[in-house]
């Protein structure tokens, strides 16, 4: 087709050449069957053209040779003639059937991109099996290569060649706990490959399970990173630390030296209790939960509720954003930090507030979540919701801010909805109706079946004394006002925060 519509053949293409065309030609170099040839000078199109020739076995009687390389100067021609002649004549020695066009195309392109393998890397790449005993090949397999510092295990494990893994493991030629360049180990190129490959390798060793490479990730970050949720499960069950974070992920606000934690005994009794799609953000096994038996079960092994995931949130965050009301509380109640923000400066209250989740809302308030914190682009939870939107979520979650004391935002002439704005008067509608005693009974049995070193006993006293500041403001604005307004809404309204305070002051005063 090339040649029908007159382009020029690429450079690192393979081709079958005629020998006669070559026996009037300079030699510059050669090496065994390889030859680099000098341009032409009779050639028709004038063209400057420096060719690697691959000649065939004397045995063979076709005419003709292999064309691997043509480059228009004399250094580039050299120095893919340096990438060849120690490696490919030998190459085709010893594995026969790649002695064809595929073949060598093949070997070739992979010795351009790595100049630095030896046999034993490009055996491993092509996952190669039978020759790992050739003596020419034995020599290298655990040779590091000068550029990358990796290993042909290394390579295999990258390439998921798990024949080849299993061979070499087999043999005792290898080093597992090899480092590359960038301090990477066989586990963090397995980590985006497949559960086989990760068991086969810690089955033989452990060692480096937990290290970080240069760019701060463990191989399980790397597992989550690739979106590889039998990975990551795989690399768990061998015994991963899940609190290890990942180095560009954040930190929160505490400060305290963390344990390990080992969650290998709770995925063998739980092995589909994880919430997969999860895993590619990152984070501990808390952040993959789905209930608040799994949220307990894991605490209970060291996993940390504060540690953050690659988006700089905690599990709070998480379980908020997929409405969990359940695993909010467990995690409130075992000392999750409440106001740790994600890398867009949102809270868990934020995302409650945008995703319209009332209850959630509600918990968050009660347990002390700061409603006046801004977050990257200067917006609280309040400004969220301030629009006039009488009967929608939005207003009945501007009237709990409003109740416990959310603060408008401060400047007058910014564009704040009339909820937020410094000179606004609307504070939200009351939700309908207050909590049933069912919804009460349901988060006092989560709470009486979540254990907690410490409760934060100066919540609810905190919430109800703000209720009680606003409640005279509120009425001095009404005498001063002197119309008629319909308090049906407002009476359900405080009895439902009243209500809600209910749920959580019993338990907190019994600790």
């Amino acid at each position: 087709i090339q040649r029908l519509l007159g382009g020029d053949v690429p450079p690192n293409k393979v081709q079958e050449v005629k020998n006669e065309s070559y026996i009037n030609l300079q030699v510059l170099h050669r090496n065994e069957s390889m030859r680099l040839f000098a341009p032409n000078p009779n050639a028709p199109d004038k063209k400057v053209v420096y060719e690697i020739i691959l000649e065939r076995p004397h045995s063979e009687t076709i005419n003709t040779s292999y064309s691997l390389y043509r480059a228009p100067t004399q250094a580039a021609a050299e120095e893919k003639f340096e990438a060849f002649h120690k490696r490919l004549p030998e190459l085709v020695k010893i594995v026969r059937e790649m002695y064809n066009i595929n073949g060598l195309q093949k070997l070739c392109d992979v010795l351009i991109e790595n100049p630095s393998w030896s046999l034993a890397h490009v055996v491993a790449f092509y996952n190669l099996t039978d020759y790992i005993s050739n003596p020419s090949i034995i020599d290298f397999l655990d040779y590091a290569d000068y550029a990358d510092m990796m290993t042909p295990l290394q390579v295999a494990v990258k390439a998921n060649n798990i024949e080849f893994v299993k061979a070499l493991v087999q043999s005792n030629q290898c080093n597992l706990d090899h480092l590359d360049k960038n301090s990477n180990s066989v586990f963090h190129f397995a980590a985006s490959t497949t559960k086989e490959m990760i068991n086969l390798l810690t089955a033989k060793s452990i060692s480096n399970l937990n290290h970080c490479n240069t760019d701060g990730y463990t191989p399980l970050h790397l597992a989550c990173l690739a979106d590889k949720p039998d990975c990551v499960k795989a690399l768990l069950l061998a015994g991963a630390d899940t609190n290890k974070m990942a180095r560009g992920a954040g930190t929160s606000s505490y400060s305290k030296s963390i344990p390990s934690s080992n969650v290998a005994d709770f995925l063998v009794s739980n092995p589909n209790k994880l919430f997969t799609q999860d895993m590619k953000h990152g984070g501990t096994p808390l952040h993959w939960s789905s209930s608040r038996e799994v949220l307990n079960s894991l605490i209970e092994r060291g996993c940390d509720v504060n540690l953050v995931n690659f988006n700089g949130q905690t599990p709070l965050h998480v379980m908020v954003a997929r409405d969990r009301l359940e695993c909010v509380v467990a995690l409130l109640a075992h000392d999750a930090e409440i106001d740790v923000v994600d890398h867009s400066g949102n809270t868990p209250l934020h995302i409650a507030v945008e995703k319209k989740l009332i209850p959630i809302i509600q918990c968050l308030v009660v347990f002390g979540a700061d409603f006046n914190k801004p977050n990257k682009d200067g917006k609280t939870p309040r400004h969220t919701v301030g629009k006039d939107d009488s009967g929608s979520k939005d207003s009945m979650i501007l009237y709990i801010l409003h109740s416990v004391g959310a603060k408008r935002c401060p400047e007058k002439g910014s564009k704040c909805p009339p909820g937020c704005a410094a000179g606004g008067t609307y504070n939200g509608i009351p939700p309908a109706q207050p909590e049933t005693t069912e919804q009460r009974q349901h988060i006092q049995q989560v709470l009486a079946q979540t254990t907690s070193k410490s409760h934060r006993n100066s919540v609810p006293s905190l919430i109800s004394n703000t209720i009680r500041a606003t409640i005279p403001e509120e009425r001095e604005r009404e005498r001063r006002e002197v119309k008629t307004i319909d308090v049906s809404q407002e009476r359900k309204g405080a009895s439902m925060m009243d209500a809600l305070l209910s749920m959580f002051m019993n338990k907190v005063e019994a600790a």
